[in-house]
């Protein structure tokens, strides 16, 4: 599963061999506490890696359904609900992509709620203490857990703050409740002080990304010229596209009108703690997805699903929460086309299960030949190290490394963390070899590219940079760069093993000297993508990329490969495959709407644009214009050819440095009235320059 291989479960293997987290060039590490690598590390003890599962997926995830019946049986919920929003939930797609926390992050804000929730009786200072424990406790599996507990406590803890002041003066109010926010503070910080330590221990910082530790300083992942009206458009996006957990936008309308006459509110308190928490969250990540953004946020969003149908369920005069008769049935009508809307998946997902489980029980009967083989060949490439040598490492599977051996660094994401005076990218292997050896670190480990059965495949990264959103253009230049780095230190340095792809290089101890640049790491990145481009013969693919000065906003699709594309006039033509296949990568394209929309940044100097693309005449049957505009201004205007392909090159008048332009680019047609244009692909873009004259 994706980071598992190359990051966690080696994080696990460390725990297990040494007993701790420092890893300096991590950025998994960097980004988390390291409770749930703990957890599973414990759970892998008795067995392998192979039980890494166990936890989350199995253990949590049984703790989640007993936590919800038990809740339910205080709340005497009726049967009919309870046994629904228990289908709902054990029925529910699985939205991991790794190893990471997400059941044990329901299980734990379940926890919490609950312990703030007692039935019988006020929740005194001792619930208080308890959850700031739990609440410690589920802020180690993820960070951005930690904005959705604090914001949680400081919610219930405030708004019984002003209940009491209704009744009091603030001196008693603050004397009544102060043994609360003392018992939740307090436990809270004791709870997370030893985290705190191992962090800052290996990454220098306990409070990623407020303080910045061993991040790149010179790497931002936020999308370039992002603007308010992006974000809250990639907020509603999120709303809409809410993957697995259809319902919880709906509902989140449904919480603004459930009142909760409890102490603290704790319903109330956890949504706008949920709110707030994902609302953050996007802004902290702006240039992810939404499916992304709805896998951090899962372990806050099902306890609130969950929740508010277990809370409303009684219509009993006596519920303190309270949920008019509509908005029950809406609430229950949301459950029941949860179930609905996920049945295809829950198909998909039981058929990998019971083939998960034939595949297990193999392997409990013979033990897994495939750790059994890579172990070996790890085993191999380690002795190969002299004893005691500091090693760094990018492997397909640094789990099977012997962390008792060697002080062993992994490099899970070239280049987002590292000590020091920090990894000079995109400077060549010499200056990564003079960096290491600065760090003491006299041998290298890794994986060579053509043999990667993973992540450190340099051809899926070069296609990545190109094709991939912004987020994952800018790791695929890291990737790309230490892949090469690499390499070019093999290839000039003393190799002391080499076989099935695996190499050790001996440093040495004498450190190169590098040439001094002035160039900032974001232009030699660029610099470096543009090189790429060209080497590869991929200038046009490059070209149709996100840059600092060029930005492709509506009314296109992200870049396309578009191989063998036939143009049919009034029927659907399935053509054969030829008998040898091209060599050719394709045709880089992004599809186009009648309007399309890029911004342009001036450099205050005359610039040269170009454009170029082509589009599908047998299904307008007609040539249309295309005119281009600049902030309003006219600046050429055309037909395309007879083959549909159209292309126009203008030199645009000196903007201000850094002032971004709006351009339009706008063809007479491209669609039938009753087509449905969310789905065009008709016209392609295939190229823009944007360059000084």
């Amino acid at each position: 599963e994706y980071d598992d291989d190359i990051a966690y479960l080696a994080l696990e293997r460390r725990v297990l061999d040494i007993g701790d987290l420092v890893e300096p060039f991590s950025f998994r590490r960097l980004s988390a506490y390291g409770g749930h690598i703990v957890l599973q590390a414990l759970t892998s003890a008795r067995g392998s890696t192979v039980n890494v599962n166990v936890l989350d997926k199995s253990l949590c995830f049984v703790l989640v359904v007993l936590l919800l019946a038990g809740y339910a049986r205080q709340r005497r919920v009726p049967a009919l609900w309870l046994g629904l929003v228990a289908l709902v939930v054990a029925l529910f797609p699985d939205v991991a992509i790794n190893t990471a926390s997400q059941w044990s992050g329901v299980a734990l804000m379940l926890a919490l709620y609950r312990t703030l929730v007692p039935v019988d009786r006020e929740a005194g200072p001792a619930h208080f203490a308890i959850a700031g424990l739990v609440g410690a406790a589920t802020c180690t599996l993820r960070q951005n857990y930690i904005i959705v507990v604090v914001l949680f406590l400081a919610i219930v803890l405030g708004i019984r703050l002003v209940a009491a002041r209704r009744s009091a003066t603030w001196r008693a109010a603050v004397h009544r409740e102060r043994t609360r926010w003392i018992a939740a503070v307090g436990f809270g910080l004791l709870g997370l002080v030893g985290w705190w330590i191992a962090a800052y221990a290996s990454n220098r910082t306990f409070l990623f990304p407020i303080i910045q530790g061993t991040w790149n300083h010179a790497l931002t992942l936020d999308p370039t010229a992002a603007t308010w009206v992006s974000e809250l458009g990639f907020f509603v996006q999120c709303c809409i596209e809410s993957q697995y957990l259809h319902l919880v936008p709906v509902l989140w309308v449904i919480l603004v009108f459930v009142k909760d006459t409890r102490a603290g509110r704790p319903l109330t308190a956890l949504f706008v703690a949920g709110v707030l928490g994902f609302a953050f969250l996007i802004h902290s990540f702006a240039s992810s997805d939404p499916r992304t953004i709805w896998r951090y946020g899962f372990a806050f969003s099902l306890p609130l699903f969950a929740l508010l149908a277990l809370e409303v369920a009684s219509e009993e005069s006596e519920n303190p929460v309270r949920l008019g008769a509509l908005g029950r049935w809406i609430v229950l009508a949301s459950v029941l086309l949860q179930l609905a809307l996920t049945r295809e998946e829950i198909s998909r997902q039981f058929t990998v299960m019971f083939t998960d489980l034939r595949h297990a029980m193999a392997i409990d009967r013979a033990g897994d030949p495939v750790a059994r083989n890579e172990r070996s060949r790890y085993r191999a490439m380690q002795a190969a190290v002299p004893e005691g040598a500091r090693v760094v490492a990018m492997l397909d599977d640094a789990q099977y490394l012997d962390y008792r051996r060697n002080t062993i660094m992994n490099l899970d994401a070239p280049g987002y963390a590292s000590p020091g005076p920090q990894l000079p990218m995109f400077l060549g292997g010499e200056a990564l070899r003079a960096y290491f050896i600065g760090q003491g670190i006299h041998h290298l480990a890794f994986v060579r590219p053509d043999h990667s059965r993973y992540l450190y495949r340099r051809e899926i990264w070069i296609s990545r940079m190109f094709t991939d959103i912004e987020l994952f253009q800018i790791n695929a230049a890291y990737q790309v760069a230490m892949i090469d780095g690499l390499m070019e230190i093999a290839m000039a340095g003393r190799i002391v093993y080499d076989a099935d792809g695996l190499v050790v290089v001996d440093l040495g101890t004498t450190s190169p000297s590098v040439p001094l640049t002035t160039a900032s790491e974001g232009a030699r990145r660029r610099a470096f993508v543009r090189g790429i481009a060209e080497a590869e013969q991929l200038h046009d693919a490059w070209t149709l990329t996100m840059r600092d000065d060029v930005i492709f906003e509506d009314g296109l699709s992200g870049t396309a490969i578009v191989v063998n594309e036939t143009d049919p006039k009034w029927f659907e033509v399935v053509a054969d495959p030829p008998a040898t296949p091209t060599a050719t990568r394709g045709l880089f394209t992004r599809w186009m709407h009648r309007r399309a929309h890029v911004r342009l940044r001036g450099s205050g100097h005359p610039m040269r644009l170009a454009i170029r693309g082509r589009l599908k005449l047998n299904e307008v049957f007609t040539r249309p214009w295309i005119d281009l505009s600049l902030d309003g201004a006219t600046l050429a205007t055309g037909r395309v050819d007879a083959t549909g392909a159209f292309a126009i090159e203008v030199t645009v008048p000196a903007m201000p440095a850094s002032e971004w332009g709006d351009l339009y680019i706008v063809l007479g047609s491209v669609s039938e009235p009753w087509r449905d244009v969310r789905t065009l692909h008709v016209a392609g873009l295939e190229l823009l320059e944007w360059e000084p004259r």
